[in-house]
């Protein structure tokens, strides 16, 4: 079975979402869910590429 890739049109959404909004909070209110799920979101993207995307 392939590994579950972290590099989603989802996670594209949600990392363009917290660039443009310039937080967590804002992001998520914008996209109608909560922070937390935008940070798991996002390690589990900094995890597959090896690097850091926010400062939190």
């Amino acid at each position: 079975m392939a590994k579950e890739r972290a590099l989603t049109l989802e996670a594209l959404r949600v990392m363009d979402a917290i660039d443009r909004r310039g937080s967590f909070a804002a992001a998520a209110d914008e996209l109608g869910r909560v922070p937390s799920a935008l940070s798991y979101t996002m390690q589990k993207l900094e995890e597959e590429l090896d690097v850091v995307l926010f400062d939190r």
